[in-house]
């Protein structure tokens, strides 16, 4: 629907943002667009609610360093 596409628009000029302020290699390959986030009661946000709702990448999309200036 057109929320969809309101979504998809706002994504793709976010990406285009990004890219003139960071290298390509630091942009998310995804995004995810909640209406509000789980929040605690100190109004912080609750990560353990949020990762429950949701996508979180796992561990496996974390390249672990090659080199001495990676582990730097």
């Amino acid at each position: 629907g057109i929320q969809g596409k309101v979504e998809t628009r706002f994504i793709a000029d976010l990406k285009k943002h990004l890219k003139t302020m960071l290298p390509s290699h630091m942009i998310p390959k995804s995004f995810t667009i909640s209406q509000e986030l789980p929040l605690l009661s100190s109004g912080k946000i609750d990560k353990k609610a949020v990762s429950k709702v949701l996508p979180i990448s796992n561990s496996d999309s974390i390249l672990s360093p090659h080199n001495t200036l990676e582990y730097q």
